[in-house]
């Protein structure tokens, strides 16, 4: 009887895509496959569970975000899950990176390009495309762009892939496809098995559940600390 084979999870979980993504050979491939026209070489990639001091803010966490030698900042974010807020989570991700693009004493002048990609497994838009690119032009002319250096895209799945287009590897592998002849496909496959296999994906779970109960302690405290003072000025009238 042959040996069974076994059942991995896909490239689209946060922990698996976080740590996969984290090798720098495997986040610039990818940053090269959805923006083949930049030319970024040493780049420093952070994640939230390599033990590097990621960027937090109070309400924010990055999957995998990286800042080249020119300044520049490039987000990769997986999104299996449509809540109706996509626009608003890209809008806020990006203030953010922004603002970390630019010191106190420096000019806008020296304001870096903000780089911001959403893997989805969903179509926010339902017109079955896999790569939604965003730009900003004039309402009127619809010829005049206002270029802020903000680069947005949107690579769905689910969407009808562009003839030779280099990210319809990557999507067709979010979609469990691992059997193909594609090297980099074969690579990440490689290295999500490995950090399967090697238990550090069973203490990476442990910890992101962890912090999750303490984030969901949190909640409910400062939601009975809103309660009691509700209370008590409902009290004093």
């Amino acid at each position: 009887m042959g040996k069974e084979r076994q059942e991995y999870p896909l490239i689209t979980e946060d922990l698996v895509f976080d740590h996969v993504m984290g090798k720098k050979e495997n986040y610039m491939e990818l940053l090269r496959r959805a923006y083949p026209e930049l030319d970024s070489k040493d780049t420093e990639v952070l994640t939230q569970y390599d033990g590097k001091t990621a960027y937090k803010a109070e309400h924010i966490r990055l999957d995998v975000w990286a800042r080249d030698d020119q300044g520049r900042v490039f987000d990769f974010e997986m999104q299996r899950k449509n809540d109706g807020d996509l626009e608003q989570r890209m809008q806020y991700y990006i203030g953010n990176l922004i603002r970390y693009t630019l010191q106190s004493e420096q000019n806008y002048s020296e304001l870096k390009n903000v780089y911001v990609v959403f893997l989805c497994t969903f179509d926010s838009y339902y017109r079955n495309e896999s790569c939604y690119d965003f730009k900003m032009f004039d309402e009127k002319t619809r010829s005049i762009e206002i270029k802020v250096g903000l680069h947005v895209k949107i690579l769905n799945s689910k969407g009808i892939r562009d003839s030779d287009a280099p990210v319809n590897d990557v999507l067709d592998y979010m979609e469990g496809d691992s059997n193909q002849t594609d090297d980099y496909v074969k690579k990440l496959q490689k290295d999500l098995e490995n950090y399967i296999g090697s238990g550090k994906w069973v203490q990476d779970m442990d910890k992101y559940d962890y912090e999750l109960k303490k984030a969901a302690e949190k909640a409910t405290e400062n939601n009975t600390e809103k309660n009691a003072r509700s209370f008590i000025e409902f009290n004093k009238n």
